[in-house]
């Protein structure tokens, strides 16, 4: 009787070596669906190598970071074109707003309300 030949599959950690650009939870599960998609093509008794799982895991990863929001240039004419965010925002507020989500805020509490009742 021949060998499962899902038995010569690589595990998820050794497609995950192969792997970068995003944070590891993510390239795990990148790895984990490459694995798998290989599962299912062994099991029909297709062939499956290393080097195939890694190349689905990394079309995978690929797929991803394309996704991600990224800076653009605005050569549309369109001076607040909704598609690309809208304005802006200015130096002095995106500092302001890093400051604040960087540590605990009021963002839920009327402060000026708790004050009033105690």
């Amino acid at each position: 009787m021949a060998a499962d030949p899902r038995r010569a599959l690589p595990a998820v950690e050794r497609v995950v070596e192969s792997l970068d650009g995003l944070p590891r939870p993510v390239l795990v599960d990148c790895a984990r669906r490459a694995v798998d998609a290989a599962r299912e093509r062994a099991a029909r008794g297709e062939p499956v190598d290393l080097d195939e799982v890694v190349a689905d895991a990394s079309a995978r990863v690929s797929h991803l970071q394309s996704a991600r929001l990224r800076r653009v240039v605005n050569a549309t004419g369109v001076l607040l074109h909704t598609n690309l965010g809208r304005a802006p925002l200015g130096t002095d507020a995106v500092h302001d707003a890093a400051e604040v989500a960087g540590s605990y805020s009021n963002l839920e509490y009327r402060l000026d309300r708790l004050r009033a009742s105690s």
